[in-house]
């Protein structure tokens, strides 16, 4: 893990919805001496399009049971 010492990362994923797999590589690369240095996704979902910390492409469409699109603000004013 020495060669991993003092490189710096951006961490990408395919879609985020709790964080917790960016969460786990930043914490795998600190271990190693590593610095996460931005974190991206392509699509983010849910509560997860109003995080800050985070850079995504465009906001996931959920869907509810007969299949019809859900308001991109469905899960604030739910919560």
């Amino acid at each position: 893990m020495e060669q991993m010492r003092g490189i710096r990362i951006l961490s990408v994923d395919d879609v985020i919805s709790t964080g917790r797999s960016l969460q786990a590589l930043e914490e795998i690369a600190a271990a190693a001496g590593a610095d996460v240095v931005g974190k991206m996704a392509i699509l983010a979902e849910g509560d997860a399009a109003s995080r800050t910390d985070i850079s995504y492409l465009e906001k996931l469409p959920l869907f509810n049971g007969k299949g019809e699109p859900l308001p991109f603000d469905y899960y604030q004013r739910t919560n």
